[in-house]
C-alpha cells in the first residue's frame, strides 16, 4: 500500500459494506467508515507501522458506529429490515458475527472492537451462529471462518 488513500480504495467499500449489515444502516456505516479512514490518515506513521492497519481502521469505525448507536438508541431504537437474517442478533453480536464472517477478523481483533474479552467475543459468537443456524463455523483465534 502506498498511504492511506489507497488503503481506502482498496478496502474502503468493503469495510462500509460490512458496517451496513452490522447495524443496518448504510448512511452511519458510510460516516464510521469515512471517520475511521479520516483518523487513519491523520495518525499514518503509527498506523502504517502496524502489522495490520486495516484491522486498526475496523476497529476505529466499530468503535465510531458504537458510540453514535449509544446517541441514538437513547432517543429510538434502530429499525431494520423484517427480511434481515441479523436482526434477532443484539448489535454487539451482529458487530461480532460481521467481523468474523465478512471481515475474517481474529477473536483478539473482535475483542478489541467491542471491548470484550476474549472467552466473552467466542461465546457470543457460538451463540450467534447457533440462533442463525450456522452450524459450519471454525471459532479459533487466528483462523478465519468457514477455514478447512
Amino acid at each position: 500500500m502506498n498511504g492511506p488513500v489507497a488503503l481506502c480504495e482498496v478496502e474502503g467499500e468493503a469495510l462500509r459494506r460490512a458496517l451496513t449489515v452490522a447495524f443496518g444502516d448504510e448512511a452511519l456505516a458510510s460516516r464510521c467508515t469515512a471517520a475511521a479512514f479520516a483518523r487513519a490518515r491523520r495518525r499514518w506513521r503509527a498506523v502504517s507501522s502496524l502489522l495490520a492497519p486495516m484491522v486498526w481502521v475496523d476497529v476505529a469505525a466499530v468503535r465510531h458506529a458504537r458510540r453514535c448507536l449509544a446517541g441514538l438508541e437513547r432517543r429510538s431504537p434502530t429499525e431494520r429490515p423484517d427480511d434481515d437474517p441479523l436482526a434477532v442478533l443484539s448489535t454487539g453480536a451482529r458487530v461480532a458475527v460481521v467481523l468474523h464472517a465478512h471481515r475474517a477478523r481474529s477473536l483478539d481483533d473482535i475483542s478489541e472492537a467491542l471491548s470484550s474479552s476474549r472467552p466473552e467475543v467466542e461465546a457470543l459468537l457460538r451463540d450467534s451462529y447457533r440462533t442463525l443456524g450456522v452450524v459450519d463455523v471454525v471459532i479459533e483465534p487466528d483462523v478465519a471462518p468457514y477455514a478447512s
